[in-house]
């Protein structure tokens, strides 16, 4: 939280042992921590972050930008906030230079749940200053459950049934599928695109995204189901009305079926003759959304806000933006009344793709309860705004 310094020093902690001596500004929009005596121990002067949630089993990232008035080195670690201090990820010494430079580690959650651990930068033992920036934990999202989602293989793994009178092809050009329509029939799914052998397991929840565009606007349907006689389907119909730009979309369902090991996810591309272009298919389980489909607006290619991570959440979740050009960008969180609870980015920004934790308080600190909230990020030439549910 905070980790780019837009609330000055706050959620950000500067412990300092009685054989020591530093204090610490936020200048410029960095963090700089000012050591006079860094006493004879690494832990001497800490900067730490308190209260966050680190789940058995889960692999996270630690990334961070820093430099020094000279070179030196300091220690980062994920650990537990009290006695017997167990360390979780981390501890190794990063050696910094007079220019600033990314530093990034990774590490799994091999202990119990942990919802009051710390991140620490040991930086004693050396009396020389140290500035940080754009420091960020980001828990990493679960993996595709689709061989060949990205079509890097060609069409292996993805399979087009046509029915007659209907008539169509598939390839993979400039790295997508591109499903060649002559003839569309006369029902949707009439031209099918799928993948079988998926497992979806009873009482789980999953989702389903996917970027997709059409020679001209049509719409498509997107289902998983059973892949034989009766054809259930589990996840609904999601009609999806395609544009000729290429747009990221996202559903969510729970399997409120026996577990199926033989499942398909399908596209029903039939009743039109457009092509249909399709790229970047994902399913991945533990996901939820309030909102069926989520699409990208206004000149997706540039400018995209994605849907939050983990979504519901019960302590913090990631918000991930994308900017085709140098814009200054405004991220805020508002309830449903409208009013702003927190402002996590207001800044100038490169272009690039940018990742913000919000740990589900508002600008004074204090934690906001249960609710939907609304996120909106305003750059000079778009605004885009998406829904995320905090469950405590």
């Amino acid at each position: 939280m905070n980790g780019g310094f837009w609330d000055g020093i706050n959620h950000w902690q500067l412990w300092v042992n009685p054989a020591a001596s530093a204090s610490s500004v936020v200048q410029n929009g960095e963090y700089v921590v000012n050591i006079t005596n860094g006493g004879n121990e690494t832990a001497n002067v800490q900067l730490v972050q308190l209260n966050l949630l680190i789940e058995k089993s889960s692999t996270y990232d630690i990334s961070y930008d820093a430099y020094a008035d000279g070179s030196r080195q300091i220690i980062s670690y994920m650990a537990m906030r009290s006695s017997p201090y167990t360390t979780y990820g981390g501890y190794e010494p990063v050696t910094l230079s007079t220019t600033k430079q990314n530093y990034i580690y990774s590490f799994t959650m091999n202990h119990a749940t942990d919802s009051d651990a710390r991140i620490a930068f040991d930086l004693g033992n050396s009396d020389t200053d140290v500035t940080f920036d754009n420091m960020y934990l980001t828990k990493r999202r679960p993996s595709n459950m689709l061989f060949n989602g990205e079509f890097t293989h060609g069409t292996p793994g993805w399979y087009l049934y046509v029915t007659s009178p209907a008539a169509a092809s598939c390839s993979v050009q400039d790295g997508e599928l591109v499903a060649s329509i002559t003839n569309g029939g006369s029902n949707s799914w009439d031209v099918e695109l799928n993948q079988r052998s998926v497992l979806l397991e009873n009482g789980s929840t999953y989702q389903v995204s996917f970027e997709a565009y059409a020679e001209s606007p049509r719409e498509i349907i997107p289902n998983t189901s059973m892949a034989s006689d009766p054809w259930t389907i589990y996840g609904g119909y999601h009609t999806v009305t395609l544009s000729t730009t290429k747009q990221t979309y996202t559903y969510f369902f729970t399997m409120n079926h026996a577990t199926d090991p033989d499942a398909r996810i399908t596209f029903n591309l039939g009743t039109s003759t457009a092509d249909v272009y399709l790229d970047n298919i994902m399913l991945t389980k533990g996901s939820t959304s309030i909102e069926d489909i989520t699409e990208f607006n206004q000149n997706p290619e540039s400018f995209k806000l994605s849907q939050n991570y983990p979504n519901p959440f019960n302590a913090g979740t990631e918000i991930r933006f994308q900017l085709a050009a140098r814009s200054f960008v405004t991220l805020s969180i508002f309830n449903l009344q409208g009013q702003l609870v927190r402002t996590l980015v207001d800044e100038e920004q490169a272009a690039g793709s940018y990742s913000v934790y919000w740990d589900g308080r508002d600008h004074v600190g204090d934690i906001v309860p249960s609710a939907a909230y609304i996120y909106r990020l305003k750059t000079n030439s778009s605004v885009f705004s998406k829904k995320m549910i905090l469950i405590k």
